[in-house]
């Protein structure tokens, strides 16, 4: 029950994420000749944007960034607690409000997919409050079942390739400036996941066994078969990044983003 509700909540964090981005493509596009638009975006910083851009006010600019701002603070710290998307929900109500204001204002304006896309991000911002609570009132009798079946169907599939070959390396590991999410040492081999050049990498003695790349990133995992050691490295979708060997995590570290 807890992955699944660390799926749902993730969720609900991407969508956030990905309205942002949008939003922020779509006043980047207010300075091509482009006529493209996403509607997936947030009405009040792209019509203050678009005010900036046509009456040449820089306050509308600013109007904009903070309101951007205000949304990308709640999603990198709502990745710690749920609580952080109530102020995002009640400022998307708002937006409604104001787009709501704007089509009668100017009818010619409205767009029913604009609305119908508006209530789909509502929903997932009160899905994230939801899941988010349930996630955090999981009962711990379950979440110590859940726990304790986890490790051991790794125990299980790890006794199972005992005898496999090991994994062959993708490539050797760039030494470039790069970002660790969680490393360590184990029988002689060091066990590293960072993020290189918009990618996750699983390294392994300065060898790189697996690769992630994703903007918005759910939980997931990389796993190699190393002299005997089934290795794997990932992230749990909420809080940790973590290295796991014969299935016992070894290693974890706190994931602000």
């Amino acid at each position: 029950m807890k992955n699944e509700l660390l799926k749902k909540y993730e969720q609900s964090r991407g969508n956030l994420l990905l309205t942002i981005i949008l939003t922020v493509v779509n006043i980047a596009l207010l300075f091509t000749p482009s006529n493209t638009m996403f509607l997936f975006s947030i009405t009040i910083p792209y019509w203050a944007a678009s005010f900036g851009y046509f009456l040449e006010l820089t306050g509308f600019y600013i109007v904009a960034g903070v309101v951007l701002l205000l949304y990308l603070i709640f999603w990198i710290f709502s990745k710690k607690h749920y609580g952080w998307f109530i102020p995002a929900l009640v400022l998307f109500i708002l937006d409604m409000v104001f787009l709501g204001y704007v089509s009668m204002d100017i009818p010619e304006a409205f767009d029913i997919i604009d609305l119908l896309v508006h209530i789909w991000v509502l929903y997932y911002l009160g899905a994230g409050i939801y899941f988010g609570y349930k996630l955090k009132h999981l009962p711990a009798e379950e979440e110590n079942n859940e726990i304790a079946t986890e490790a051991l169907e790794s125990s299980l599939d790890s006794g199972a390739v005992t005898d496999a070959e090991s994994t062959q390396p993708l490539h050797i590991a760039e030494d470039v400036k790069h970002r660790v999410f969680v490393e360590a040492d184990y029988q002689g081999h060091h066990i590293c996941y960072r993020h290189v050049k918009g990618a996750n990498e699983f390294v392994v003695d300065g060898n790189v066994y697996g690769e992630y790349t994703k903007i918005i990133e759910p939980a997931h995992s990389l796993s190699a078969k190393i002299d005997g050691l089934d290795i794997t490295v990932g992230y749990d979708g909420a809080y940790h990044s973590y290295i796991k060997v014969n299935g016992n995590i070894i290693a974890k570290k706190v994931r602000f983003f």
